[in-house]
């Protein structure tokens, strides 16, 4: 094998590796963890596409394109992971065919009546999201290139991001601009009850 052949080679075994440390899953507890939760989300898009044609209701939003996106580019077209998606029958129809058919009817969502699938989401996002964000948050305010955070009950170390603060400050600032008043009061409120303001809302 050449030279150039062969750091190639050690470039693509390494990528698993390098990818699992990037997003925390380097442990075998976090990695158990992450299939577990993915088990999760899965049964959560069963129980609501038996109900909705859509995760959040009758149309299409942004969360079923990104939903959509990783099945249809990862882990429904990668082998192992889709044995696991095969078993939810809704949700392979779904990503095969059925998300497509929307007709254009259908009322848009209603922040006062969040589907199962949203409130599934936000309690998710308490023991994962929340502390990894914040952690980011004041690494990138302290100006610190890595941060750790508690994920599963086991400490985790990350490389603090420009990204996911940029992903954050925008919620919040759509939840401020683009809501009117009674909107914002019922998102807060929705976001207090779920823990996560502090992720989103100024202090």
């Amino acid at each position: 094998m050449a030279a150039g052949d062969e750091k190639a080679a050690a470039q693509v075994r390494d990528w698993g590796p390098r990818a699992c440390r990037a997003t925390g899953t380097g442990s075998e507890r976090q990695q158990r963890e992450a299939e577990a939760e993915y088990e999760r989300v899965l049964a959560a898009m069963e129980r609501q596409l038996a109900i909705t044609p859509y995760l959040l209701g009758e149309r299409p939003t942004a969360v079923d394109c990104i939903v959509l996106g990783g099945l249809r580019a990862h882990t429904h077209m990668d082998p192992d992971p889709k044995e696991v998606t095969a078993r939810y029958p809704r949700v392979v129809s779904w990503c095969e065919d059925s998300a497509d058919k929307w007709s254009g009817d259908g009322e848009s969502p209603r922040i006062e009546a969040p589907t199962e699938f949203a409130q599934f989401v936000l309690d998710e996002l308490v023991n994962t999201y929340r502390p990894f964000i914040l952690g980011n948050r004041d690494a990138r305010a302290a100006g610190a290139k890595s941060f750790t955070a508690e994920i599963y009950g086991e400490e985790v170390s990350y490389l603090s991001r420009a990204y996911p603060e940029r992903s954050r400050l925008m919620v919040g600032e759509r939840i401020r601009s683009q809501l009117n008043g009674a909107e914002q009061r019922q998102v807060e409120d929705w976001l207090c009850k779920a823990d996560l303001d502090s992720c989103f809302l100024p202090d």
